[in-house]
């Protein structure tokens, strides 16, 4: 069956047969109230195809209306085209803001010490904020803890401590705000890792949650200052294998790691959208901002704002408000393409430059339990001023970065 619940956040319950008659099971714990009912009487596992691939939004959910010996197969269904609204503890729900292509329990900084003396107009992906909601119609919730595991790193700017107490009132929220203030200015670049932790009280019952902290710092902007590819793939939670610092951009060359190589694409699965998310710019800041796009009709370009030259996650060109991605409908078979102002289109495999170099690679995304994820490529540009002979930030592939989902090589040229 297929249904359309528009932008609300939804639950999925079952009506599980038993031996007298049809229990209604809910995949909301608080609500099994039914005698004998306990927590969690539905599991939902991602759904992994016969290629050994996570496929991208799509959920197994098995229930189980017995009271023991739970075997969760009384009714098993696949869900596809979903996402997850927010994460579940007891009576209380985690909102965290929506990131492209990743694990929903991960929040994602990007942080430069210095801005080089003022010469730069830079902004980062440094705060991230996050909503606790008390579900419950009559009770109060209580937070009574926040803790940071890298209280050097991650810090809590409204002052929340494990010590908090804070009361958040019947169907209620309160804004958790995390920043990236550390590591100290003359730790080595890179991905940091941490996890948040959150403490509530409900009605004499304590329950907790756990949210994943990852973040790309830097001492200095741009060049040897600036992020590795390879850094950045992990800080957002991606295993792809490519040298680092410096990759080939001979279209001729041995492949570059999990690199594909592919003159033109098509849509995964016709019926849905492509997805287009900018996941890291790292150029020279910050008057300038390309595109990527597939240049067929049905397609959007994704471009970042100019203040976000240096930086992971960097917002849309049109509004800081909003991350750089577009949902898109490309027709046909199309050329992933990425366009500079007032610069010729930069094709997959070829350029209109005269150096013949290329200036994107596609690699095919790998989880953090190095399974493929399907439909799912990392795109990395490129701007190659030089032919990659001088310039000791050229030829790193992490100018312009994206993660696009739902397509599928058409023309390959190497694998």
């Amino acid at each position: 069956t297929t249904f359309d619940p528009a932008n609300q956040a939804f639950g999925i319950d079952a009506g599980v047969p038993t031996a007298s008659a049809s229990q209604l099971v809910y995949q909301e714990d608080s609500l099994n109230t039914w005698a004998g009912g306990m927590s969690h009487q539905v599991r939902v596992y991602e759904y992994v195809d016969e290629m050994d691939c996570t496929v991208p939004n799509t959920y197994v959910v098995a229930f189980d209306g017995k009271k023991s010996d739970l075997d969760y197969q009384d009714v098993v269904v696949i869900v596809r085209n979903v996402v997850p609204g927010k994460f579940a503890s007891a009576e209380n729900s985690i909102e965290i803001p929506p990131h492209p292509g990743f694990f929903p329990d991960v929040l994602i900084f990007s942080r430069i010490s210095t801005d080089m003396d003022g010469r730069f107009k830079i902004s980062t992906a440094d705060t991230n904020t996050v909503i606790v909601r008390n579900r419950h119609v009559y009770a109060p919730m209580k937070i009574t803890g926040v803790v940071s595991s890298q209280p050097n790193i991650w810090t809590f700017p409204n002052k929340e401590s494990a010590d908090s107490s804070i009361t958040v009132a019947p169907l209620g929220t309160y804004k958790l705000t995390v920043f990236m203030s550390g590591p100290a200015r003359g730790s080595p670049k890179g991905a940091y890792r941490g996890q948040l932790q959150i403490v509530f009280n409900h009605g004499g019952r304590s329950d907790n949650l756990i949210l994943q902290l990852t973040g790309g710092y830097q001492d200095w902007p741009e060049k040897d200052g600036e992020m590795p590819q390879l850094d950045i793939n992990y800080a957002l939670g991606y295993y792809i294998s490519m040298p680092s610092p410096h990759m080939d951009p001979d279209p001729q060359g041995p492949l570059i790691g999990d690199e594909i190589r592919c003159k033109r694409w098509t849509r995964a699965d016709p019926n849905l959208k492509v997805f287009a998310r900018q996941v890291g710019a790292f150029h020279l800041c910050c008057e300038e901002s390309g595109g990527l796009d597939t240049h067929a009709p049905g397609g959007v370009i994704v471009a970042h704002n100019f203040d976000y030259g240096q930086s992971m996650m960097p917002r849309d060109i049109n509004d800081k408000n909003k991350m750089a991605e577009a949902w898109m409908e490309p027709t046909g078979n199309f050329a992933l393409t990425f366009a500079q102002p007032g610069q010729p289109y930069q094709y997959t495999l070829h350029t209109t430059d005269s150096d013949g170099l290329k200036r994107i690679l596609t690699f095919p995304v790998r989880d953090w339990r190095d399974r493929l994820v399907r439909d799912t490529w990392l795109i990395a540009q490129d701007y190659v001023w030089d032919g990659c002979t001088k310039d000791p930030g050229s030829c790193d592939f992490n100018d312009n970065v994206y993660v696009m989902g739902n397509i599928k090589p058409n023309e390959v040229i190497q694998n």
